[in-house]
């Protein structure tokens, strides 16, 4: 293992850097990657940090991780207190059947990333989250969510604009899944301008797992909500659902999310006549209700639903989704697949 102490800068003149055995950053140490820098990695080799990791690149210049052979590298690992952040940064060839990028405990920022073509994940347990302009597409991920967002406590989640399919994962599988587990915390949810392509699962999963004081007992005072926040112009397209919430507590009351302006549509149509006649998929399913009204279901007609709406033609919703009024024009806030 070469320990890594201080500040340590890995510069264009450099390049290409190959990195023959684990890293380690100790904790208050500091890697600077410049713009430019191309990092080669053995296979089986990983980098473990517990300091800082910049790698702040520009467009025309991108800071490259990648493997030194056809063979998998490693993966980055940030421990409890490490942060991470890469800007114009291409992380290839990395994952040995686990995650390719982890942060736990601490904060991972990727504003113009890409992660392609590794064999795992981006994996965050209790870390702040910020995935800006981003792509993770053309993975082999063997189990979990493409980016999966994991929390005890109360926590931070922003995604904007970024572009999340075609990823081989595992039978019903979202590309993104946000779970908690806190009875009394908060997720913070900025979730803005995604295109969630899925498969045979869900688009997107937001899941509580756990009791929750906003709602197991009638007679205590109401708790935090477990997720708070916007989803706002995405477009969860594809696969067999578009959004899943599932919640252990479904005494909850509403989620206060403000989910409007969404392109809901192109849904695998379960095994169900009326499904099937009309090309009819799952927009929307939740174990508490959503206020999911002002939102594009894939049809000007608006969202099936057998009791309230049988008349809909868009993809369906849950008892739990209160749908009307639905947009009857796709939002041009959504991105096309």
């Amino acid at each position: 293992v070469d320990v890594l102490r201080g500040t340590v800068r890995w510069t264009r003149a450099q390049s290409p850097i190959l990195i023959v055995r684990d890293q380690q950053l100790v904790p208050g140490a500091t890697l600077i990657i410049e713009a430019g820098v191309e990092v080669r990695i053995l296979p089986g080799v990983s980098f473990y940090s517990e300091g800082t990791i910049y790698a702040l690149s520009q467009p025309d210049s991108p800071v490259r991780i990648v493997g030194a052979t056809p063979q998998r590298w490693g993966g980055i690992f940030g421990r409890p207190g490490a942060n991470t952040t890469m800007e114009y940064t291409e992380i290839r060839g990395g994952g040995l059947g686990s995650p390719v990028l982890v942060s736990e405990g601490g904060n991972l920022t990727l504003h113009h990333v890409q992660v392609k073509e590794n064999g795992g994940q981006v994996l965050v347990n209790n870390s702040r989250l910020e995935v800006r302009d981003s792509e993770v597409a053309g993975n082999d991920i063997p189990f979990g969510s493409a980016i999966e967002a994991n929390y005890s406590s109360g926590n931070g989640v922003i995604m904007t604009n970024n572009r999340i399919g075609g990823n081989r994962m595992a039978p019903r599988t979202a590309p993104v899944r946000i779970g908690t587990t806190s009875s009394v915390d908060t997720i913070n949810l900025e979730l803005r301008g995604n295109l969630l392509v899925g498969d045979t699962g869900p688009d997107l999963i937001l899941a509580h797992e756990g009791a929750h004081t906003g709602g197991i007992d009638p007679n205590a005072v109401a708790g935090p909500p477990p997720f708070l926040g916007a989803l706002t112009c995405n477009t969860p397209v594809g696969g067999t659902n578009g959004l899943s919430v599932r919640t252990e507590t479904q005494q909850l009351p509403r989620l206060p999310l403000e989910m409007h302006d969404n392109a809901i549509e192109k849904h695998t149509p379960p095994i169900i006549p009326i499904y099937l006649k009309y090309g009819i998929g799952r927009g929307a399913t939740s174990e508490v209700e959503l206020d999911m009204r002002n939102n594009w279901w894939g049809n000007a007609l608006g969202p099936y639903e057998p009791d309230r709406h049988a008349d809909g033609r868009g993809d369906a919703v849950g008892d739990m989704i209160l749908f009307g009024p639905w947009l009857t024009e796709r939002p041009a806030c959504a991105p096309q697949q």
